[in-house]
């Protein structure tokens, strides 16, 4: 099969794109922010953050990661 007769979600290459999921789970959510899952977990205990719960799975979506980083910001004051 040639490349003209393939597919474009079949093609590999440099330059493809890579979708990121919409929603993360406490893992990925701990790596994106530096946090760390059990704290990323902790945050859901506590309900100090939003989060999306369907069944038992637990999601966040990554603005409101965003947002909560952006709430807890410090900023100097000189």
């Amino acid at each position: 099969m040639t490349e003209a007769s393939t597919p474009p979600s079949e093609r590999a290459g440099p330059h493809q794109r890579r979708l990121s999921p919409v929603l993360m789970d406490c893992k990925a959510a701990g790596e994106y922010t530096g946090f760390g899952e059990r704290y990323m977990r902790r945050l859901v205990f506590e309900k100090r953050i939003a989060y999306v719960k369907v069944g038992h799975m637990v999601r966040f979506e990554r603005a409101t990661l965003d947002k909560f980083i952006e709430d807890h910001r410090v900023d100097p004051t000189t």
